[in-house]
């Protein structure tokens, strides 16, 4: 009799589950389960077992696999993460430089990339610089194409057509930007003039790539970048020199008030003097000596202003050196120092403070000098660092204080220090202020 039908599969590795009997059947029942027991170890296991082995293999080979897998992956994320952590610094440090490269230059350190003499020479070279941008374009230097047989309706001469208009259309874009970027150009502005410059032929070229693989040539490209930066160097020196003959024009008309006013000076001595002398002649011939003595004494003083407004003519160095602030328009710390020829300093200090300032200033010293450009150039050079305006010499503040300027004086050889006012009255500004307080008015 056979047992098979009771005996599991052979991927089943649960052995036959035990039979019921009776009280009296007992000992074969007992009998039949050690038949299917048996049944089970010798024809279910041999092949189940290396089977289940050979599948649970299979799984950990799998497993293994997969734990590769993802180790590969998590080590290529580990090193694409580094890579993006670098190029991130590398970033960072470019936006610090390029940040600290706009603040230098909207304030006015500009950083010119191609030195030269005047804007005129800025000029040549552009002009030299357009011309081979012009020929680039004339010889087919600006733009790349396919040269892979390209056609429209099976008409290779109507593809290269297709090429050329399209290669003009694209190069006619990137040169109205250019174009655009050079017109409304800003000295300090230039680096984000190229990078727009670099974006919009980045553009062009991604437009341009698929099929015909037209694009910017790098040649080109750098054409018109070295066009920005000459540019740029152009304006900027085009108005520092704006700015140096506004200053030499202005130093042109302070000599000429200084020389009119000497000469009026002369004229004025002259005349006193020729009147002087005819009273000392007129009172010597009616025989009052004692009164052409007196007289005499005043026309050798005007003898002396005489020789000092020579003195003054003929040195064209001489002069004072005045040193000045303006507390309720500069603020604190922070003086200026010049030099005026003219005869009465006081007359330049005053047209300082006409109508430019809320306030006007006040003179903390008037130094006369023979060589007061001497003077005023050597202080300027103590306190070089801590000019106000870093770019424009000509402007003569400083973050300094009287005292400070004071003890320069005093070390200063051809410095003749007669009187100074260390503190400032700046009266308008305290009576401006008090009235303001009582007012309630802000500060």
């Amino acid at each position: 009799m056979s047992h098979v039908s009771s005996v599991p599969q052979a991927d089943d590795l649960t052995p036959p589950p035990p039979r019921k009997h009776g009280r009296f059947s007992a000992r074969k029942s007992m009998e039949a389960e050690i038949r299917d027991l048996r049944d089970f170890i010798s024809e279910v296991l041999p092949t189940a077992i290396p089977r289940r082995y050979a599948e649970l293999d299979g799984q950990i080979k799998q497993l293994e696999e997969m734990r590769e897998q993802l180790r590969k992956e998590h080590e290529q994320e580990k090193r694409e993460l580094t890579e993006v952590r670098k190029e991130h610094a590398k970033l960072r440090v470019e936006v610090v430089e390029l940040r600290d490269e706009a603040i230098l230059q909207e304030v006015g350190v500009y950083d010119y990339r191609h030195p030269m003499e005047s804007a005129s020479d800025y000029k040549e070279v552009l002009t030299e610089l357009r011309k081979q941008i012009r020929g680039a374009v004339r010889d087919g230097h600006a733009v790349s194409a396919t040269t892979a047989n390209w056609t429209v309706n099976d008409s290779k001469s109507k593809g290269r057509k297709m090429i050329r208009d399209t290669s003009k259309l694209l190069l006619r874009a990137y040169n109205n930007e250019a174009d655009t970027l050079v017109d409304k150009l800003r000295p300090h502005r230039i680096e984000a003039a190229i990078a727009r410059l670099d974006k919009s032929r980045a553009a062009i070229n991604r437009l341009g790539a698929q099929p015909m693989e037209i694009a910017i040539t790098a040649q080109y490209h750098e054409l018109r970048t070295v066009e920005l930066r000459l540019a740029a160097d152009w304006l900027k020196k085009k108005d520092e020199e704006k700015m140096e003959a506004k200053a030499e024009r202005e130093k042109l008309r302070e000599e000429a008030k200084a020389r009119k006013e000497i000469e009026e000076k002369r004229k004025g001595l002259l005349k006193e003097r020729a009147h002087y002398a005819a009273l000392v002649q007129k009172l010597r011939e009616e025989g009052n000596e004692s009164e052409a003595a007196e007289q005499e004494q005043a026309l050798e003083k005007i003898d002396i202003d005489l020789a000092d407004v020579e003195v003054r003519a003929a040195k064209t160095g001489a002069g004072h050196v005045y040193v000045i602030s303006n507390v309720g328009t500069l603020g604190e710390e922070m003086v200026k120092i010049g030099m005026t020829r003219r005869l009465d300093p006081l007359d330049r200090v005053k047209e300082l403070g006409d109508a430019s300032v809320p306030f006007g200033y006040d003179i903390h010293a008037l130094v006369f000098s023979d060589d007061a450009v001497s003077l005023e150039r050597d202080l300027h050079r103590q306190f070089e660092s801590r000019r106000v305006n870093l770019v424009n010499l000509r402007r003569e503040f400083f973050y300094v204080s009287p005292g400070e300027v004071r003890d320069a004086l005093e070390q200063h050889e051809s410095a003749v220090l007669t009187e100074f006012v260390e503190e400032p009255e700046a009266a308008e500004w305290h009576m401006s202020e008090n009235t303001r307080r009582r007012n309630g008015a802000p500060n």
